[in-house]
């Protein structure tokens, strides 16, 4: 089977991805990710890209936004939070679960 390296280029940015599915997003970490897949996979979506007038990047931005949507403010503060904890928060916090 042969692949295609397709390159997320770096001009793509996030920001740009969510405003264009309808999520607002005031700041995003750009990072550039090169993805090996099989032709028929490159072909299809640059087909649809085609198609659709969009990049083939700016399409697979919105697949994988569909598939993996973000995270709500409310669950991501949660996480920052458990993020920032020291052990000793964590351990305090375990045992109050019990």
């Amino acid at each position: 089977m042969s692949s295609q390296a397709f390159n997320g280029g770096s001009e793509i940015s996030f920001y740009n991805a969510f405003e264009s599915v309808g999520q607002r997003r005031v700041e995003e970490r750009i990072v550039e990710l090169i993805v090996t897949i099989p032709d028929g996979i490159a072909s299809f979506v640059e087909a649809l890209a085609k198609q659709s007038g969009e990049s083939p990047e700016q399409l697979v931005i919105k697949a994988l936004l569909a598939h993996f949507p973000p995270i709500p403010a409310a669950l991501q503060e949660e996480f920052d939070a458990l993020e920032a904890a020291s052990d000793a928060d964590a351990a305090a916090f375990e045992a109050s679960l019990r």
